[in-house]
């Protein structure tokens, strides 16, 4: 019965760290996606990027998330570059948006 103590421990730090790891996922697509329509434009592609980060490859904080973007604006035009989502101290608990074009 003792044992059943650190097994419960243990589910719900695995819990909990997979609530994180879907937050945080979660949280930088969605700001992405709002960045998009607060500017007027339609998200056609935005992947994430881990390795090949554009311009921010040595601009990034660990709590930061960068992804390379289609989207096309209201004049009908398609642009491509890329976004970087949370800021440098508090990674993803910021609002901020940096965008920077091809």
């Amino acid at each position: 019965m003792q044992e059943a103590g650190p097994a419960l421990i243990f589910i719900l730090f695995v819990i909990v760290v997979l609530l994180i790891i879907w937050w945080h996922f979660s949280r930088s697509r969605d700001m992405v996606e709002q960045w998009a329509r607060d500017n007027g434009m339609e998200l056609i592609e935005a992947q994430r990027r881990f390795l090949r980060r554009g311009t921010y490859w040595w601009r990034t904080g660990k709590g930061q998330e960068v992804f390379r973007i289609t989207v096309r604006d209201s004049s009908g035009q398609v642009r491509r570059g890329y976004v970087r989502v949370g800021g440098w101290f508090l990674g993803l608990l910021s609002d901020r948006v940096d965008v920077e074009w091809d």
